[in-house]
């Protein structure tokens, strides 16, 4: 109903009136409470701290072997309660249990944002794939339209992040495809805010931000202001409006949710320190510091690393830190980050005067932002190149671009040898419809089978996108 502020409360209540009667039920409902918490941008009527501290009291009381549920609750409700720290090993332990989970398509879905919430707090890329990937399983094979969109909204998130921008161009068209036929109050395009951030396009992404935040401000949602302000920081960092990205990242990391706070603190730690804020870059690194812990992920090691090469002021250990965080992202599934750490060297060394070196790091920089698209990081990188005296060429990859989204999506499926009736039956059209689309792709890649698409696909790097569907 739009009312988030007021849902806290009201689940809260619910809890505590079915805990006599059915303490099952009442901690679904307190884990109710506690999803509607993060997803409001405010509570009335409790607080936090309240709605924690009864989840832990309704958890000291259970006589039951815990379910995934229960796990989910004593991590939320220990974060709420004790900090994040304390909270660490009770995340890990609901990690482990939704990788080993046979959760229903109910389950999913009810959990999802919960369940991604401690995949970005752990700074788990991987655990953040797998529930992608069983949610839109689930949801096609329920025919759930509502769980395939929050499927696809999250798998297009990590599309962009891996530098596979077709791809989640793709995934959104499709959730504008189900969000019509569901009939989806919200404007799908404004969810694509975060690609057009990425994609370089400022007029596109400033004026979808404003729209969400505008919407989240009305609402109470704070994942629409969220999802708004990490766009911008992406984008104003992109294009060196280091002030603008840092109030950006900053809104949210005064909004507190802990996967989105883990996202926002290096963009608050760059904009920082290049705007001429250092006490405010220090805070945040501590902030970071805390949050990575003792975790060993490529993710959260290559993100200290570079935040800490930002802010160090000794020429070695930076340089160290430098290559440290390279090779972490190079382990990692995020491309976008790899490709911003070797900006960030390049950057470094040119203002170190050690203009071949940074040629070097800037090339690989500007030549990864250029073939996924990230064209405002590109122009950035090729900046830098030309303050080192070499010019960069432009680049673009005509076989992508020629395909639309719905095309791409269609060949990718058809590549991994997908009928035409599997394709349809996934994507929620005819098998006619299947066809006429793959027909306007045999045209536009030159070929005349479905065998031959892959290998088109294949050598444009778009091949990797959607086998986990089929299988």
């Amino acid at each position: 109903m739009g009312r988030n502020r007021e849902a806290p409360t009201a689940l809260l209540q619910a809890a505590q009136h079915a805990e006599p009667f059915d303490e099952r039920l009442a901690r679904d409902l307190f884990l109710e409470a506690i999803s509607a918490l993060y997803a409001s941008s405010g509570t009335e009527g409790t607080t936090p701290h309240e709605i924690g501290q009864a989840a832990v009291r309704s958890l000291e009381a259970a006589n039951t072997g815990r379910t995934s549920t229960e796990w989910l609750l004593e991590a939320f409700a220990t974060l709420i309660c004790d900090g994040y720290p304390a909270s660490v090993p009770a995340l890990r332990s609901a990690a482990a249990q939704l990788r080993d989970s046979d959760a229903t398509r109910e389950e999913l879905t009810r959990w999802f944002s919960l369940a991604i919430f401690v995949a970005q707090a752990l700074w788990d890329e991987e655990l953040f794939l797998i529930m992608n990937q069983r949610l839109e399983r689930a949801a096609r094979e329920h025919g759930a339209l509502y769980a395939l969109m929050v499927a696809l909204s999250s798998s297009a998130s990590y599309a962009i992040r891996a530098g596979r921008f077709a791809e989640a161009e793709s995934r959104y068209s499709e959730h504008a495809d189900v969000g019509r036929a569901c009939g989806f109050p919200l404007d799908p395009a404004l969810l694509e805010v975060e690609l057009s951030a990425w994609q370089g396009d400022a007029q596109s992404t400033r004026s979808r931000a404003a729209t969400l935040r505008e919407i989240g401000r009305i609402s109470g949602s704070a994942a629409l202001d969220h999802h708004a302000n990490l766009s911008l920081t992406i984008l104003e960092l992109a294009l060196g409006n280091y002030e603008d990205a840092l109030a950006a990242a900053q809104r949210v990391e005064d909004g507190g949710s802990p996967g989105w706070v883990v996202q926002a603190l290096p963009g608050v730690i760059e904009a920082a320190v290049r705007s001429g804020h250092p006490d405010i870059a220090a805070r945040a690194l501590d902030r970071l510091v805390e949050r990575v812990g003792d975790s060993d992920t490529p993710w959260a090691l290559g993100a200290l690393a570079r935040c800490q090469a930002l802010v160090t002021s000794d020429p070695v250990s930076a340089e160290a830190l430098q290559h440290a965080a390279i090779q972490h992202f190079e382990l990692s599934a995020w491309r976008t980050e790899l490709a911003r750490s070797h900006l960030l060297y390049g950057e470094w060394l040119r203002r170190q005067k050690r203009r071949i070196d940074a040629r070097e790091q800037l090339r690989v920089a500007f030549d990864l932002f250029s073939s996924i698209g990230a064209m405002g990081f590109a122009e950035r990188a090729r900046l830098e190149l030309l303050a080192t005296g070499e010019h960069a060429r432009s680049r673009r990859d005509d076989t992508r671009s020629d395909l639309t989204p719905r095309e791409l999506q269609i060949a990718q499926l058809a590549a991994q040898r997908a009928t035409s009736r599997e394709i349809a039956a996934q994507l929620f059209i005819s098998s006619n419809t299947v066809d006429y689309h793959l027909r306007k792709v045999f045209q536009k890649l030159g070929v005349t089978s479905r065998r031959e698409i892959a290998g088109v696909l294949s050598s444009s790097g778009d091949d990797r996108a959607l086998g986990a569907i089929v299988k």
